[in-house]
């Protein structure tokens, strides 16, 4: 049976109430745009280049920026930022949960199964975040930036928010979708000691938002350091084992850290305080 199709035992929603601010994604892949969202003007860091690697089909597509609006919101997020999606980004501004296993399969916008496959550099980027080898990778976006940062600043932190539609019938499965943040060549989306995927162990419903389960922080903090000169940091999420079920990730705050969490660092390296398109 199709995995789209595959009705699975989802916990029930909880009310929200009606203060709760709205979260608005809007698609583009313009990387002005999207720079101007991840890193804006006095956040300390200053993007060089920003190459933008992902999907789209008619008006659907992996990446967009989101927009705040009202008192407080579903994943408490304090900024503006980016969105990643192995689906069509538009779809997970926040809102009731309209559409159970919610997907958007760009090898095959009609229908389900395998989606585009990942190029052999993508593979080697995600297996150690999903645990799957080559071949397994699908619908990948990947976003490529180049930075400084300004003097004095030798810490940068993200804020994140992962979620996915592969919650909770396909923990444990095959289809482990991940996410990583590779800042000069080492993943620094590690969340109480697990890469970020739907296996991690810290899952739930979030109220008044599309996406059958987040990784409950709901906003993580990751943070690493910075070096002189150049940064390189690739932003990467992926299907695994076939394009069905839209994963979807929240980034924001490329920049200096809030006060007192770069000591963070000092506790055993780099901590984090918690499907699909082409």
């Amino acid at each position: 049976m199709n995995r789209f199709f595959a009705a699975g035992a989802v916990m029930a929603l909880a009310a929200a109430g009606s203060a709760m601010g709205q979260i608005t994604v809007a698609n583009t892949d313009n990387p002005a745009v999207l720079s101007s969202f991840l890193a804006p003007g006095g956040s300390g860091i200053n993007i060089v280049s920003m190459t933008v690697s992902g999907h789209s089909v008619g008006n659907a597509m992996t990446t967009g920026v989101y927009f705040l609006g009202g008192a407080g919101n579903a994943y408490d997020l304090n900024r503006p930022g980016i969105v990643i999606s192995t689906g069509n980004a538009e779809d997970y501004s926040t809102g009731p949960n309209t559409v159970i296993n919610r997907t958007f399969n760009y090898a095959n916008p009609g229908g389900g199964g395998a989606g585009v496959p990942a190029t052999p550099a993508q593979d080697a980027l995600l297996s150690p975040i999903t645990g799957f080898g080559p071949g397994a990778h699908y619908d990948v976006t990947q976003i490529d930036i180049t930075f400084t940062a300004d003097p004095g600043v030798n810490t940068v932190g993200f804020d994140v928010v992962f979620g996915s539609e592969e919650f909770f019938e396909w923990v444990g499965t095959s289809f482990i979708d991940g996410f990583g943040l590779y800042l000069n060549g080492v993943n620094i989306a590690q969340y109480f000691g697990s890469p970020v995927n739907i296996n991690h162990p810290l899952a739930g419903v979030v109220a008044e938002t599309e996406l059958d389960g987040v990784i409950l922080g709901p906003n993580m903090q990751f943070l690493g350091p910075t070096i002189p000169g150049v940064n390189t940091l690739t932003i990467i999420l992926c299907d695994t084992s076939d394009g069905d079920l839209d994963t979807t990730v929240y980034v924001s705050g490329l920049g200096i850290p809030a006060p007192g969490a770069a000591a963070l660092l000092g506790f055993g390296g780099l901590t984090a305080l918690r499907r699909r398109r082409r």
